[in-house]
């Protein structure tokens, strides 16, 4: 905000804000909102999940790496993205997609490696009905978890070099999801089978 503060007569009336997975603009927004309503969105997003965080009751299981990672993602891509925003409008020939795709792609593998080590707790991790009803099947899903959120993290880095459709980039990231969610079933049903 301090940045859009100095240099707001010489931004345009209309900004882009939002790109596609080739970095062309395809959402846009008045000065004003690209200069003070992106970040104080990103602002309170930040501060909801800080706020359901810190009002978990078991908060004393949340691994303190994964709070760091939690407590400098949001507000270090808010500054990155309207950083590449304002270089965009200026007419610096700048990848937005690739820079999000390469930094979002570092995120999931941090959060893969992280991971494992979470225990048990309602805001943090793969919360799925069985893994919050038992201790064996989150220590699992969310080992077999990390190794997805790991995979996830090297397939976006690569796609940011390769520019396909957004339909890769989507599949990319369901198909780990629900994988992690049919492996955390299955331990839910050989645990009631007794195995």
């Amino acid at each position: 905000m301090v940045a859009g503060l100095i240099f707001y007569n010489k931004l345009p009336e209309v900004m882009p804000i939002h790109f596609d997975i080739s970095g062309n603009p395809d959402g846009y927004a008045s000065r004003f909102f690209a200069v003070f309503g992106l970040p104080t969105s990103l602002l309170l997003v930040h501060l909801l999940v800080w706020f359901m965080l810190s009002q978990d009751p078991k908060r004393y299981n949340q691994y303190p790496v994964m709070i760091t990672i939690v407590r400098y993602t949001i507000p270090t891509l808010s500054i990155l993205i309207n950083t590449f925003v304002y270089l965009k409008v200026w007419g610096y020939r700048i990848d937005i997609s690739f820079l999000i795709m390469i930094l979002v792609g570092v995120l999931f593998i941090l959060i893969g490696n992280y991971m494992p080590k979470v225990k048990q707790n309602y805001t943090m991790g793969i919360r799925t009905p069985w893994t919050l009803n038992s201790e064996r099947n989150w220590i699992k899903t969310h080992r077999f978890g990390g190794v997805m959120f790991v995979m996830m993290g090297f397939g976006m880095m690569i796609l940011a070099f390769f520019k396909k459709s957004s339909v890769f980039l989507l599949m990319l990231i369901i198909v780990p999801v629900v994988l992690i969610y049919m492996y955390s079933y299955i331990i839910y049903r050989r645990e009631k089978d007794g195995k």
